[in-house]
């Protein structure tokens, strides 16, 4: 079974067992549930919610918070010897998918 539910303002496709990195939650550690679920998909029956489906959540638990891989951002104009390096690394958190609740 598969479900579409949103977290932190993306919507993310996902079945039990899986583990999945999305942007940084606030909860550290434990578990955690997403009722925002857009669509559940059993085999051949797809159920589709208005905006969503009654009933449905997403149950996760918390593996790590980590940081995501080093981004460079360079910032350089011609002709005048301006020229700006700088880094950026996302917040990130690791959650196991538990159990799809329909």
């Amino acid at each position: 079974m598969k479900a579409v539910f949103v977290a932190q303002g993306k919507q993310i496709i996902a079945e039990a067992g899986d583990l999945l990195t999305i942007d940084r939650l606030p909860e550290t550690e434990g578990s955690i549930q997403f009722s925002e679920v857009l669509a559940v998909i059993d085999g051949e029956k797809v159920t589709v919610g208005t905006p969503h489906v009654e009933n449905a959540s997403v149950q996760a638990t918390v593996v790590k918070q980590t940081r995501g891989k080093k981004i460079r951002v360079l910032k350089y104009k011609n002709k005048i010897n301006y020229h700006v390096v700088k880094g950026h690394r996302q917040d990130q958190t690791v959650v196991k998918i538990d159990k799809i609740n329909v």
